[in-house]
Formats: structure tokens, C-alpha cells, sequence
């Protein structure tokens, strides 16, 4: 899932049908973006690269999120809604014996 975000569908140039289906890129385009290096091959789905404007990738387990608030002395009181939530989720599935990571990267 978080492929499909970070990533484009490369597409035929001019097919405006796959361009309203799915966030896509032309092939053009695509095939610029990698030879500049400013996209890489998505592994696991074919014909996706990640998207130009997006970079740096990663991700954070549940006790990377909260040690990165411990380390600048932010206590959970004091984040935002949409944080704790995300830190809830994670909590809850890994309290069913699944893991979680929050996946994230900057756009440019």
C-alpha cells in the first residue's frame, strides 16, 4: 500500500484512459526521471516507479516513533491528534501479535 502512494504507474504516453485510472506517469517521462535518478524501479509491482517529487523513503516502528519524541524531550500530551493516533493503531496491532511500521517520506 504504501508503494501505491509513493509510487507512479508508468504508462503509455498519451493514454489518457490509464492517466484517469491510476497516478501514473508517461513512459517518457518515466524513463527520464530514472536516468536522472530522481525515481527508482519499484520492485513489487511491475511497471511502478516511485514518483519523481517524492524522496528519502523509510520507515519507523512503534518504538522508533516514541523514542524520537523522547529524544527531543516531547511528551505524548503535547502531539497532535493525528499522532497519537497513528501511534494508537500501531499499538493495537501489535498488541494482536501483528507488526506495524509507519512508513513515510518528504516530497521535494
Amino acid at each position: 500500500m504504501a508503494y501505491w502512494h509513493f509510487g507512479l504507474a508508468v504508462i503509455d504516453d498519451g493514454d489518457l484512459d490509464a492517466a484517469l485510472a491510476m497516478p501514473s506517469i508517461p513512459r517518457s517521462e518515466a524513463e527520464l526521471a530514472l536516468l536522472e535518478r530522481s525515481s527508482q524501479p519499484l520492485n513489487f509491482l511491475n511497471d511502478f516507479i516511485s514518483a519523481p517529487h517524492h524522496a528519502y523513503c523509510s520507515w519507523l516502528t512503534l518504538p522508533e516513533f516514541r523514542n524520537a519524541f523522547a529524544n527531543k524531550n516531547i511528551v505524548e500530551s503535547d502531539l497532535s491528534l493525528e499522532c497519537l493516533s497513528t501511534m494508537d493503531m500501531m499499538a493495537n496491532l501489535e498488541a494482536r501479535g501483528y507488526r506495524s511500521r509507519m512508513v513515510f517520506w518528504f516530497d521535494v
